[in-house]
């Protein structure tokens, strides 16, 4: 059902002045987090689950401004730290996730530069969130962050 919810959602407004909270991705990745924690969340739904991200990330017409980041980032995470997806697999989807997001990038496209921004938000997120042990994805996020840093002309030593 929470696949069934973000994988239609169409606006994707934080606070709505005048009337409060839309607010939809980040009920939405709430409401998708605590089905994947769920003992009986059926794992072959896992994949169907990074799925509506790339679907919400492709979607995005501007930048989140209400931390909507760090609610999808928590329902990514969970999948691998309540036992869903091993960490491999986790890793195989941050990897796809990442080379959508170059493949439609462009410098000159304020739509695709919003894009990319809430992704390696998300990354930051999911770095600091996830339990130290997890060594591969964050070794795998750091090198992710750290080339699109390259690419936007931050020079670091190595």
């Amino acid at each position: 059902m929470s696949i069934v919810y973000l994988s239609s959602e169409k606006d994707f407004r934080g606070f709505v002045s005048g009337k409060g909270w839309a607010h939809t991705v980040a009920h939405g990745s709430d409401f998708l987090a605590a089905s994947i924690r769920n003992p009986l969340f059926p794992l072959d739904m896992v994949d169907k689950s990074f799925k509506v991200f790339f679907y919400i990330l492709n979607q995005l017409e501007t930048a989140f401004v209400d931390n909507e980041e760090q609610r999808i980032s928590f329902a990514l995470i969970s999948a691998l730290e309540s036992n869903k997806i091993i960490e491999t697999e986790f890793v195989d989807y941050l990897l796809k996730l990442n080379e959508s997001r170059w493949t439609s990038f462009s410098f000159s496209n304020q739509r695709s530069c919003y894009q990319m921004n809430v992704w390696i938000c998300i990354l930051q997120n999911v770095y600091f969130m996830l339990n130290q042990k997890f060594f591969l994805t964050r070794k795998t996020i750091n090198k992710l962050i750290q080339n699109y840093y390259k690419k936007e002309g931050y020079a670091f030593s190595d």
